[in-house]
């Protein structure tokens, strides 16, 4: 908020101005050597003023003392920080900036005074506007009070009446009361009688219901009645010498189909018979060819044999021509031995 002018007041001033509007009885010595417990308890006495109904900041205080760790040591400053937050927000709000931590713990005459003089001016104006205000709220309550009576008269004699015309009225309601009571009885009455014809009525509908659904189940019936009477009528012979060559023509196409029955299992027979010659071909040819394979491989065992035996008789002729070698070579040896 921006600064406004405001006269700074003499010590002797202030004091009396305090003393005059009960907010602080001080002389105009402590003013010019304040100490810091006259400052905190001036100020906290300019709160109180301004905001009767305010709370004790020692209730306060208390509640934040809780998280310190040694509160009994710190119950004086948090006060003090306290009342100096709250002091700043009023003095901000009141136009009068400046106003530092060191006012309260270390404070100077002049600013003391500066500040106080700040606060009386804003309460002599804030006086000043209420001795305004106070005729006009009080005409307006006198004046709204005077209405809420006269409304209040108006309701008590509508409700005085209301009560002379209920009163009045009280014979005759106590004449119809039987007629009503009878009415009630008849009505009564009258929601069975209702309540039966209901049920009647929904024992007719599920009844007529059912007569529906057979009448539905005949009309269905008598359809699929008509359509198979439409259909015999339809195989009814309407001329006979139509149906006796019908029945010439399928006797004959009858015998046709025999005929060619017959020829067909003859046809049959006769190809069972070659299947059966050709089976015991093929059984024959089989065996035919098994004597055959075992003939072969005969053969083919003999083809070794004689194999074999050439081999050995080769090997033999060796044999044969190696002892004679080994003969001459003896002979030749006993020769050279005699020489």
């Amino acid at each position: 908020m921006a600064e406004y002018s405001f006269p700074v007041l003499k010590t002797k001033d202030i004091a009396a101005i305090l003393s005059q509007f009960e907010i602080a009885g001080i002389s105009h010595d402590q003013l010019e050597r304040p100490s810091p417990e006259f400052v905190c308890s001036l100020f906290d006495a300019f709160l109180k003023y301004l905001d009767p109904e305010r709370d004790d900041p020692g209730s306060a205080s208390f509640a934040a003392l809780e998280v310190l760790e040694n509160p009994e040591h710190h119950t004086q400053s948090v006060l003090v920080v306290n009342l100096y937050c709250k002091l700043k927000d009023v003095l901000s709000r009141i136009g009068v900036d400046g106003f530092l931590f060191n006012d309260l713990v270390i404070p100077e005459s002049n600013k003391t005074v500066y500040f106080v003089s700040g606060l009386i001016n804003f309460c002599l104006y804030r006086e000043d506007k209420i001795g305004l205000i106070d005729p006009v709220i009080n005409n307006d309550y006198a004046a709204s009070l005077e209405k809420l009576e006269m409304k209040l008269a108006e309701k008590k004699n509508e409700l005085l009446e209301i009560e002379g015309a209920r009163k009045a009225e009280e014979p005759m309601v106590n004449q119809l009361e039987p007629e009503v009571k009878e009415l009630k009885r008849t009505v009564l009455n009258l929601n069975e009688q209702q309540a039966s014809l209901k049920a009647t009525h929904r024992n007719l509908r599920e009844k007529l219901k059912e007569i529906d659904e057979k009448i539905s189940s005949a009309e269905f019936q008598l359809a699929k009645h008509a359509q198979e009477n439409s259909e015999l009528r339809s195989k009814i012979v309407q001329s006979p010498e139509k149906l006796q060559k019908t029945l010439e023509e399928k006797k004959s196409v009858r015998v046709e189909m025999k005929s060619c029955e017959n020829s067909a299992i003859q046809t049959f027979q006769r190809w069972r018979a070659t299947m059966n010659l050709y089976k015991q071909a093929c059984k024959k040819l089989s065996k035919s060819l098994d004597l055959m394979r075992s003939i072969q491989e005969q053969v083919e065992s003999i083809k070794h044999v004689e194999k074999q035996r050439k081999t050995l008789q080769v090997k033999l002729k060796d044999a044969e021509l190696e002892d004679l070698v080994l003969e001459a070579k003896s002979v030749e040896l006993q020769g050279k031995g005699r020489v």
